[in-house]
């Protein structure tokens, strides 16, 4: 078995950058610098997320992207519930073997809100495949708001019950609850489109709309919050 070893480290508030929630954007995981068999890389939550708190979790597969249903490589717990951090993993054999690195927004490994895959490129170099999760209101009128979504490749929302809720309000709350309304997606592609009905928007009020990823067999699906976007009507 692989020797590996990992760290968590703290970013400064100077480095701290919005993670673009506001416009359709969610959890982030960036590659800073691979040098022989370590990795460093950053990471971006959602405004109000506490990802110990939380159960949000790194994982490793040594595939070539997250294999949905299997048990990752390695899993760890995130060490404090700062909504950014940077993480250095050593002893993978990068170059060799492909690696995705997965974060979770809970403790089920398929609840990867975002993922990285490094593989070698057919020049001997490295290459990043990113993965994420999106949400957009892309049509409203009185009665219904219109989105588009998007997850990491391969996830199936409907299998999964990921579903979507709309606000009164700027920010999707931690815990996601007293939404104004709720719909689950209806099909398993990881990317797609939906409505959300029986609304009576009000003209220049904001709303938001929040993407969730529950996990199997978990009771509480409202702090797994894997996108968000913020719209006035």
């Amino acid at each position: 078995m692989d020797e590996i070893t990992i760290r968590f480290d703290r970013i400064g508030e100077s480095e701290n950058q919005d993670t673009g929630a506001e416009n359709g954007g969610g959890i982030s995981l960036r590659v800073d610098s691979v040098s022989g068999h370590q990795i460093n890389l950053s990471y971006q939550t959602i405004t109000g997320n506490c990802p110990q708190t939380f159960g949000n979790k790194l994982h490793i597969w040594k595939s070539d992207g997250v294999k949905w249903g299997s048990v990752p490589f390695r899993t760890y717990d995130l060490p404090n519930d700062d909504e950014d951090g940077q993480i250095y993993i050593q002893g993978l054999n990068i170059g060799k073997n492909s690696f995705t690195i997965g974060y979770s927004v809970g403790p089920d490994p398929d609840q990867a809100a975002a993922s990285v895959t490094i593989s070698q490129d057919e020049n001997g170099g490295l290459e990043y495949r990113y993965g994420s999760c999106r949400i957009e209101m892309t049509a409203a009128n009185d009665t219904s708001v219109s989105f588009s979504y998007q997850t990491v490749e391969g996830y199936t929302p409907k299998e999964h019950q990921a579903f979507a809720a709309i606000w009164e309000r700027k920010r999707v709350p931690y815990p996601g609850k007293n939404e104004i309304a709720l719909v689950r997606i209806d099909c398993d592609n990881d990317q797609g489109t939906g409505i959300i009905g029986q609304l009576n928007l009000a003209s220049g009020q904001d709303y938001c709309l929040g993407l969730f990823l529950p996990g199997d067999g978990l009771a509480d699906t409202r702090t797994y919050l894997a996108a968000s976007c913020t719209f006035q009507y």
